[in-house]
């Protein structure tokens, strides 16, 4: 609430409540169709953030709950809601294991201490499996498409990344890389982000690393107001929202060639998170609205 005023009779308070509306949408990538909004329950004590679809085709999601935030799930065409995890549990980020076995995410409980955890998809086996000082997962694809192991960021040391696997065991840190990496859909490659000195200049650069070690294969300088990026399901693109000009786009880095091209523009909101359907065919995006009354 803001701009606070009271009648000359001191019986009547104004003021006016900045509200965040944001929900789910969907759109097909060739243009045939209009994007299609799956929910509409959020406002600003029920938030939607992050995104994943599943292997059944429902679509998970983090959203407020009694107790905390949780991950929830809504079919494609909006029926079916449910929550996954349970109540207490104050959720950060959360990814999908491949081949439908559960999700890992990071979570607070009481302590206020965040650790990673995994929980099959219908609430079940819901295990911790860090136990250090404080654990968080990196922004964007964190888990190998093998399902065996899961990137994520210690409190303690925020410019290292580091990997455990999803089962449970030793971690062991990921090197040159500083602010987040992410399989490629085969598991062939990392795209990482991390920092170069160009001219005068300390800028954010992508870079496209083999799994097995040794030199970017490709590194692009990220553009000014960029969200991202993500893979696409063609190993050479990653994608990536641009605010460059005022009007939300998504954009595609094809690497081998160096070239960027403009995928969709939607002037009707700012689009935040994104993920492809297996086929490359639509893509799932949050589009988000501030609200004035």
């Amino acid at each position: 609430y803001g701009d606070i005023s009271v009648s000359a009779d001191g019986q009547i308070l104004e003021a006016l409540r900045n509200s965040t509306v944001s929900d789910l949408w969907i759109a097909p990538v060739t243009g045939a169709g209009a994007p299609r909004q799956l929910t509409r329950e959020s406002g600003s004590q029920q938030a939607i953030t992050s995104l994943a679809t599943a292997q059944d085709g429902s679509i998970l999601y983090i959203a407020r709950t009694s107790g905390g935030m949780g991950i929830r799930a809504v079919g494609q065409d909006g029926s079916a809601p449910r929550q996954i995890t349970p109540e207490g549990l104050l959720v950060a980020d959360f990814e999908l294991i491949p081949g439908g076995r559960g999700v890992v995410f990071s979570a607070l409980r009481e302590d206020k201490v965040p650790h990673l955890w995994r929980v099959d998809l219908d609430g079940g086996n819901l295990t911790q499996f860090t136990d250090g000082t404080g654990e968080l997962l990196v922004a964007f694809s964190h888990i190998s498409p093998d399902g065996r192991w899961v990137i994520y960021r210690r409190t303690e040391a925020p410019g290292e990344l580091w990997k455990v696997p999803v089962a449970g065991g030793e971690p062991s840190r990921i090197p040159d890389v500083k602010f987040a990496a992410f399989f490629s859909p085969d598991g062939r490659f990392l795209a990482g982000l991390t920092s170069k000195e160009i001219g005068a200049r300390n800028v954010t650069v992508w870079v496209i690393l083999p799994i097995d070690g040794g030199a970017p294969i490709a590194e692009l300088v990220q553009p000014p107001r960029a969200i991202g990026p993500w893979w696409a399901p063609d190993i050479a693109v990653l994608t990536y929202i641009d605010e460059a000009d005022g009007v939300t786009s998504i954009m595609r880095w094809v690497f081998a060639t160096g070239r960027t091209q403009t995928l969709l523009r939607f002037p009707e909101a700012r689009l935040r998170d994104l993920e492809w359907s297996p086929d490359g065919k639509e893509i799932l995006f949050r589009a988000v609205k501030d609200q004035r009354q």
